[in-house]
């Protein structure tokens, strides 16, 4: 019985003299993801980038909007936290449909699809992301808000970005030049 002892205990012994030592794992470092920031263009201080992968484009609109809307690839509502009139301000929508209307085919120009609106005005004195805008201009009514529709059209598809005016004009100018300043194609 001794000796079985000892033959077991030499076995012991040598397996685990004989044995490898398991590999050391080391772990891989961690690298911290970061999602990159966007870089704020000057003036745009406080301004947050709004970004449409599916058509291609980008606007930098107020921070203290919100971005609402059902279909974002269809149209989008950037809408402002009431002002000391009590209404939402600012109200911008863009509208992008993919409806016959929206859709008008390269070729046609943009006069040629809304120049029979009613409160059409013209060629607008600024370019939308350096494409040919109109306007189309209706002024504050007693029950109804004023607003600034500017259409374009680019690769086929009609753009619409109107501003509903809800607070003094002079302010209402000055964020809607700015909108429209940051307004991109990719």
């Amino acid at each position: 019985m001794i000796i079985s002892l000892l033959v077991i205990a030499a076995v012991i012994i040598i397996f685990f003299w004989l044995r490898k030592p398991a590999p050391e794992i080391i772990p891989e470092p961690v690298v911290p993801t970061t999602i990159a920031k966007p870089v704020v263009p000057a003036g745009y201080e406080g301004w947050q980038v709004y970004r449409n992968n599916k058509l291609g484009y980008s606007v930098w609109y107020p921070g203290n909007c919100e971005v609402i809307g059902m279909d974002l690839n269809e149209s989008v509502t950037f809408e402002g936290p009431k002002n000391k009139y009590g209404d939402l301000w600012p109200q911008i929508f863009i509208s992008h449909y993919s409806t016959k209307f929206y859709r008008p085919g390269r070729g046609m120009t943009v006069a040629e699809r809304v120049g029979s609106y009613p409160d059409y005005k013209g060629p607008a004195k600024i370019k939308v992301a350096g494409v040919p805008t109109v306007l189309v201009a209706s002024g504050i009514k007693s029950d109804e808000f004023g607003s600034d529709q500017y259409f374009f059209i680019k690769d086929g598809q009609l753009y619409q970005i109107m501003f509903l005016h809800t607070d003094e004009a002079k302010k209402n100018s000055t964020l809607f030049t700015k909108f429209l300043k940051g307004f991109k194609f990719n």
